[in-house]
């Protein structure tokens, strides 16, 4: 053990006792800031190197469902006629023609229902499961 390095006894609650060193600080021990920020640089760089094959695979993704999800949006607002392909100005009348007819809120509220109860019932048979397989 080098002579610049103390140990200091260290007394535990249950007694016993422990020796540690005393760390030396960045500075004492001639780390610089510059060397710090550089290995730091370099890590954060071998981090998107390893992250960059994905890429493609993520842009392919987002394109192919993203962006029709964003149109559907775009197009709800609007009144369009695939007969005749004009686009007319911003309106909210597809969403009062909707939310107006009974059966279509009633198959809504179906929906939105049963989706409840599945998330519930899967939640607890995994949850159940998960606990029986703890033991």
């Amino acid at each position: 053990m080098p002579a610049d390095q103390a140990q200091e006894p260290y007394q535990r609650k249950n007694g016993s006792h422990m020796t540690t060193l005393k760390e030396d600080s960045p500075v004492e021990s001639g780390t610089s800031a510059a060397v710090t920020a550089e290995v730091n640089k370099k890590e954060k760089r071998d981090a998107w190197l390893r992250r960059a094959p994905l890429l493609p695979g993520l842009i392919f993704t987002i394109i192919v469902t993203q962006l029709p999800f964003l149109v559907t949006i775009v197009f709800s607002f609007r009144k369009w006629d695939a007969d005749k392909p004009r686009v007319s100005a911003w309106t909210l009348d597809n969403y009062a023609k909707i939310f107006k007819n009974r059966e279509i809120v009633s198959a809504i509220w179906n929906t939105m229902v049963l989706t409840a109860s599945v998330v519930l019932v899967s939640l607890l048979l995994g949850l159940g499961i998960a606990l029986l397989l703890n033991r």
